[in-house]
């Protein structure tokens, strides 16, 4: 009841909006007859937010590398790294923004080349269950 009011409220607001959007639009966007739980969409959130979380875990796990000498090179330039930036702290914005433009580079080859609201992998659909059609049917 509330969630439909709420609906109606921001439908009767972004009506009079430039662009305006009709209320059919607000309510499929803010899903509001999805009362119930879906396991696909549940799925769905956990890999979003899996993704979100997985440059922390590799960050971590780097760190960890870097702690049990897994490999020597990567270790010692680290350590040089944290010793010129600990004598030259004036350095330490620079280098950063410097290594961040690297690794967007470097990420650049691994864009994805459709749209990412066309892509079956991250709303699940691709592994759908049978049941789970039928009883949202029938």
């Amino acid at each position: 009841m509330l969630r439909h009011q709420a609906v109606n409220i921001v439908a009767a607001r972004l009506c009079r909006a430039e662009p305006p959007l009709r209320k059919e639009v607000i309510e499929y966007m803010s899903d509001v007859d999805s009362h119930l739980w879906s396991m696909r969409k549940s799925k769905a959130n956990f890999f979003r937010l899996m993704t979100v979380f997985l440059g922390l875990f590799a960050v971590g796990k780097w760190f960890g590398d870097i702690c049990m000498w897994k490999s020597p090179v990567t270790t010692v330039l680290v350590h040089v790294l944290f010793l010129m930036l600990t004598c030259l702290p004036e350095l330490i914005l620079p280098t950063n923004f410097l290594y961040m433009f690297l690794i967007g580079v470097w990420n650049f080859r691994y864009r994805p080349r459709y749209p990412s609201h066309m892509n079956k992998k991250i709303s699940q659909a691709e592994c759908h269950e049978p049941t789970l059609y039928r009883a949202m049917t029938g």
